[in-house]
């Protein structure tokens, strides 16, 4: 096949199914990465698109993922690293086992998965785009081990875009506040406000609003963009 290939992980949440459409809908022959047990949503859209339970703290699982990928289209042009996790708790009930797998979905993820998918991406002269947060500049209330790995995650993009360079571009997205079921977990009246009060928007973002960004950052027309953090936060953040 001659139709650009994109391997998602994290693909079963709401930011997850809001890029596969979207890229769905860009012409991309999609490889869906989801967490063992769940379920990615039907939809008309994704009629080339191929879910694969794969745990993104196991290297064998990121391996085949990619291996499926190849095998299936021949190619990967596009890897976007969308798995994680969030739970807040402050630093006197932050335990060692919460720390330990927030870091490990959201950071060792992104790294076993971009690792997995490199070879593959430098013959393609693809693309990367991880998913940070605006929590990774600010800091987040009773959120330290998210706040740090999405701190990480920034790190590692840039790292990565050095290393995979020129073969190989690499950004990240940083959303703020934005409508999904993971944030709705922390919705209460009180945060929300809190959250919006924040915003030059004044408002939550949506899913979508976040797809655009990883569509334009996967596309040929960012083809000298590599090594940035696009910002999709309504003004919470100006860096």
């Amino acid at each position: 096949m001659t139709d650009r290939v994109a391997v998602l992980t994290g693909a079963e949440g709401g930011l997850g199914q809001a890029v596969a459409q979207r890229l769905g809908r860009d012409g991309f022959s999609l490889i869906l990465g989801h967490r063992p047990g769940s379920e990615i949503t039907s939809n008309h859209s994704l009629e080339r698109a191929m879910p694969v339970p794969a745990d993104v703290t196991s290297e064998a699982d990121m391996r085949h993922l990619v291996d499926t990928a190849v095998s299936r289209h021949g190619r990967v042009d596009v890897l976007v690293t969308l798995a994680g996790v969030m739970e807040q708790k402050f630093l006197p009930e932050l335990d060692l086992a919460t720390w330990n797998q927030t870091l490990a979905v959201n950071l060792t993820g992104t790294f076993l998965a971009v690792t997995a998918a490199a070879d593959e991406l430098r013959k393609t002269r693809g693309a990367v785009v991880t998913i940070g947060s605006q929590l990774g500049y600010t800091g987040g209330l009773n959120c330290a081990a998210y706040s740090a790995s999405k701190a990480g995650v920034g790190g590692l993009t840039r790292a990565l875009a050095r290393e995979l360079g020129p073969d190989v571009r690499v950004n990240c997205v940083a959303p703020g506040p934005i409508e999904t079921p993971m944030t709705a977990a922390h919705a209460t009246p009180e945060w929300s406000e809190t959250k919006t009060r924040q915003l030059v928007m004044h408002r939550f973002g949506t899913a979508d609003e976040v797809a655009t960004a990883v569509s334009w950052l996967a596309g040929q027309e960012t083809s000298f963009v590599t090594g940035q953090t696009i910002n999709v936060n309504g003004g919470g953040v100006m860096p």
